[in-house]
């Protein structure tokens, strides 16, 4: 799979949830993503998290990321909803990906072409 990603990629430390995904996102800098493999199931988990008014977080990961993730072969696992300098929703997205290619997309689509962490007051 990280042959697929290409260098910008590399595994991070183990923990019970997973091997973390570390990326470069400046030139020898990698930072911990919110996405972990565990390849003996051949699983890819991720979090998305939303600072903002419930509801309309949860329309929002709906309408932006959970169809592309289906497609990918990730669905809800979990979301709770938070109060720390207002309200945070966090949902967790996991599926099993086949191929070291379906694995690649579904990383590739977490960490590059959709947005982690989103305040709903900046949109």
């Amino acid at each position: 799979m990280f042959a697929i990603l290409g260098e910008r990629y590399q595994l991070g430390p183990d923990a019970a949830g997973g091997t973390q995904v570390l990326r470069r996102t400046g030139r020898a800098r990698f930072n911990p993503m919110r996405v972990w493999l565990l390849p003996v199931q051949r699983l890819v988990r991720g979090e998305y998290e939303v600072r903002g008014e419930a509801g309309a977080a949860k329309s929002l990961l709906d309408q932006r990321v959970s169809g592309r993730l289906a497609a990918l072969g990730l669905s809800v696992t979990g979301e709770s909803v938070e109060e720390w300098g207002g309200t945070v929703l966090t949902r967790r997205y996991e599926g099993r990906c086949e191929t070291a290619e379906a694995a690649a997309a579904a990383v590739r689509f977490l960490c590059e072409e959709s947005e982690q962490l989103i305040n709903l007051a900046a949109e």
